[in-house]
């Protein structure tokens, strides 16, 4: 074998999971769709969680900052940041994403809404800098009727 990554007709055995993050409740659709990136640029990969079932009002996306040590087990009350939906029903968190949107440097939070304003969607962009992305939208993106815009995030 030469390089890395799993050999094939590797039998694997991921034994338990170093840390388990859940939901804060039943209906939050938590980690229905996940991201990584440094969006704060310490050198270490950040997780970005929808959730977009969180609240009765809205949904939301959560980011949990990587560190040297295994991130702590717990739930997305624990993440380092929430962004939180406009809108009940909207989707909020359906999808979710990480790119450097503005050029700065810094990986941006990317969150879907596809459900926003009669399945329209909006894409919404969260600018990013060294304490990572900012809890308020810097830009949204609107989709054509109907077009559920912001279901699926690609990098």
């Amino acid at each position: 074998m030469s390089g890395t990554g799993i050999p094939s007709g590797a039998t694997l055995d991921p034994g338990g999971p170093s840390s388990v993050l859940t939901g804060n409740n039943a209906t939050e659709f938590f980690t229905t769709n996940m991201a990584m990136g440094d969006t704060n640029s310490d050198g270490f990969a950040d997780l970005v969680v929808g959730g977009y079932g969180c609240t009765w009002t809205a949904g939301c996306a959560f980011v949990f900052y990587g560190q040297v040590a295994p991130l702590t087990t717990g739930n997305s009350a624990t993440a380092g940041t929430s962004l939180l939906g406009q809108t009940a029903g909207e989707n909020f968190g359906r999808a979710v994403g990480t790119a450097d949107v503005n050029g700065d440097g810094y990986l941006d939070a990317v969150v879907g809404a596809n459900l926003w304003t009669t399945s329209t969607g909006r894409a919404f962009t969260f600018h990013s800098n060294s304490a990572g992305p900012s809890t308020s939208a810097a830009q949204a993106i609107a989709g054509e009727a109907s077009s559920e815009f912001g279901i699926h995030i690609n990098r």
